[in-house]
């Protein structure tokens, strides 16, 4: 069931209502952007099973820093785009640095089990 936001006319409101501890308020701000986030999270990690823990981790993200927002822009725009994408570049950074440091045990596991006379024509052919 969708929240219905019949007081939360403008961002400024909705902010303030959240701020104010008011959880339909925070229903509506999530609402407004999930289909957003869920997009940029899918698109930019291709649909991971981590996906919906990566969508709740920016909605706390989100939360936190709404105090800070200034109203310069819609808050179900570029604010959610940018929270989103930066979240899911560190989330790619950290597979990326996982990735690159399971290679040398991967290769060493692929070397020990391939016989030895491929491992010899391999070194000769360099």
């Amino acid at each position: 069931m969708k929240p219905q936001d019949p007081t939360y006319g403008t961002d400024k409101e909705l902010v303030k209502a959240i701020l104010n501890a008011d959880r339909q308020a925070f229903a509506v701000f999530v609402d407004r952007t999930e289909n957003l986030v869920a997009k940029i999270v899918f698109q930019m990690t291709g649909g991971s099973a981590d996906r919906k823990d990566l969508v709740q981790e920016i909605y706390i993200k989100a939360f936190r820093n709404l105090d800070g927002f200034r109203f310069a822009s819609k808050l179900s725009t570029p604010a959610m785009i940018l929270v989103s994408v930066r979240k899911c570049i560190i989330i790619l950074r950290r597979r990326l640095a996982l990735f690159y440091s399971l290679i040398p045990i991967l290769t060493g596991r692929i070397i020990k089990l391939m016989p030895q006379s491929t491992i010899s024509s391999c070194i000769l052919r360099r």
